[in-house]
């Protein structure tokens, strides 16, 4: 039964490996993706399931215990051919090298090893439908995986952690190119905020679809119910760090633009009780202090909106999650609370300084006319009462965004320390 068995031309004859790789890999020296190799592999093992079907209708024919043979032939096929087509497919990368993204990154050879393990999972049931004898052919399938899967968790969660990297680089990039073509008719003094320095939904979008796949593969992967908890749990946690991180960094910068308005607020400040060609300086200071600060003030509350956002976006991705990753995520996204709530504190003292900056600069003796002069009362308002009333109407629209990202944060510290803000509001 031995001798038959590797005497098959499917064991013996090289140009049947060569023919394997040449259909999986196509030709050589080719970048080989995810869904040829499907393919691939589906077409190989179609052709190695109907020549295993016909070795079966001859072993029951000449062998008086067939079921011993076929246990012998699909054995065999699984470990050298089906062997030697994984090898060539699966080259598990090393994680102190890790390969550059631009050439696939660790995420091809997951993606790789997903194909290869659901289509070789699909020809083990073919196999055991055309008959295998006593022989586990799902367990030896799981074997030809397992070096694979034992360090699969790392492998995930280190693609995870490099193609948020690589997508950092990627925006900063892009940041560099916008600020260098749009310094030129920048006024002076405003503030730099390009959209590719704003939090952006879609960024956070991506992040949530890498983590939708990784899980994906967890569920393939892990067959015990604790094995899968764990791993699942380790990509939400991955998931909540990089968005954390992500808006964290994304509601600094806005608040960096709030501190660079309130840093020209302070020198205009300096100059205003000397000469009158130095007071002019100041005041035209003052003018470009309070540019930069509507602008900063507009960005931040535009961070603000779309960090809501993101949180909202992250929230539905955890939906039905274990309670414990609803607690990481408030864990995660405290940082970006605290930075939201400093900016809070920004945006308040931007909007004072501007008031108090109308009513010095604008707000005229003459505009104040006392009954006692005989001269008919002026009830409409003056330039400095208008541009206040519409500063003033920032402040509630501030304070509701500041309580929506609250609500999405489930936690009841910003509400709090928007109670104690709000008496200076009103």
């Amino acid at each position: 039964m031995q001798h038959y068995v590797a005497t098959r031309p499917m064991f013996i004859d090289v140009e049947v490996m060569n023919s394997d790789i040449r259909l999986v890999l196509g030709d050589h020296g080719s970048q080989p993706s995810p869904s040829n190799v499907a393919r691939g592999l589906s077409s190989l093992y179609k052709e190695i399931t109907d020549t295993v079907h016909k070795e079966a209708a001859t072993i029951t024919a000449v062998f008086p215990a067939p079921n011993e043979v076929m246990a012998i032939l699909v054995q065999r096929v699984l470990e050298q051919r089906v062997t030697g087509i994984l090898d060539k497919i699966l080259v598990k990368p090393s994680l102190m090298n890790q390969p550059p993204v631009q050439e696939g990154g660790l995420l091809l050879y997951l993606r790789m090893l997903a194909v290869a393990y659901e289509r070789t999972q699909e020809l083990a049931k073919n196999l055991r439908a055309v008959g295998c004898g006593d022989l586990d052919v799902e367990d030896l399938t799981e074997s030809l995986f397992s070096s694979h899967k034992d360090e699969y968790p790392e492998h995930e969660q280190a693609s995870l952690k490099q193609l948020y990297q690589a997508k950092m680089e990627e925006l900063r990039a892009e940041s560099q190119v916008s600020e260098s073509s749009g310094t030129i008719g920048r006024s002076k003094g405003a503030s730099v905020s390009s959209s590719q320095q704003q939090i952006s939904v879609t960024v956070v979008t991506e992040f949530v679809r890498w983590s939708e796949e990784a899980i994906s593969r967890c569920t393939l992967f892990s067959s015990q119910p604790a094995t899968l908890a764990a791993n699942v749990k380790a990509i939400f946690t991955c998931l909540l760090d990089q968005v954390s991180l992500y808006i964290t960094e994304g509601l600094e910068r806005a608040r960096d633009g709030l501190s660079e308005a309130a840093s020209l607020r302070e020198r205009f400040v300096l100059g205003t009780s000397v000469s009158r060609r130095v007071a002019a300086a100041a005041a035209s200071a003052a003018e470009a202090a309070a540019a930069a600060g509507e602008s900063s003030f507009k960005a931040f509350m535009v961070a603000v909106q779309r960090c809501g956002s993101s949180v909202a976006i992250v929230q539905q991705a955890l939906d039905g999650a274990h309670a414990a990753s609803c607690e990481e995520m408030s864990t995660a996204l405290s940082k970006a609370e605290t930075a939201a709530y400093k900016g809070l504190q920004q945006c308040i003292e931007t909007v004072m300084a501007e008031v108090e900056r109308l009513l010095s600069a604008e707000q005229m003796a003459t505009d104040y006319r006392s009954p006692d002069d005989g001269i008919a009362p002026d009830h409409r308002p003056t330039n400095a009462c208008i541009r206040f009333v519409h500063l003033k109407i920032y402040l509630p629209l501030m304070v509701i965004e500041f309580i929506q990202l609250r609500e999405d944060y489930k936690s009841a510290k910003l509400a709090t320390r928007l109670s104690s803000l709000w008496p200076s509001l009103s």
